[in-house]
């Protein structure tokens, strides 16, 4: 299958703005609510029970692209752009989950 012009546009105007928009949000501020979580659950570093580690694991999945940014920049990346990749985060599960709902309705008569 070869992507054009037509179809990468078609996909565009098939897109639901608004889920995308509410994804893209949540899902950096659901990482936020767990790190949060998991630093009242942990009383060190490492977790240590099986709840701590699933919360931090979930939440850094949520953020997975920042992650990757942050390993890349280091630790003294400038907050702009350390948020800008909290929020490229959501926009990626986002386009992601919407192109799961798509390829899910094609298959539709």
């Amino acid at each position: 299958m070869q992507i054009t012009r037509t179809s990468t546009i078609e996909t565009w105007h098939r897109l639901n703005h608004l889920r995308v928009g509410v994804i893209a949000l949540l899902c950096p501020t659901a990482a936020l609510v767990l790190f949060a979580v998991a630093g009242v659950l942990t009383d060190g570093d490492p977790p240590r029970t099986a709840v701590e580690w699933f919360v931090s694991i979930l939440g850094t999945v949520l953020v997975l692209p920042a992650v990757g940014v942050a390993r890349v920049l280091g630790p003294d990346t400038h907050e702009v752009l350390f948020w800008l990749s909290w929020w490229l985060s959501g926009l990626f599960w986002a386009i992601l989950i919407e192109a799961f709902v798509i390829a899910k309705n094609a298959r539709r008569p």
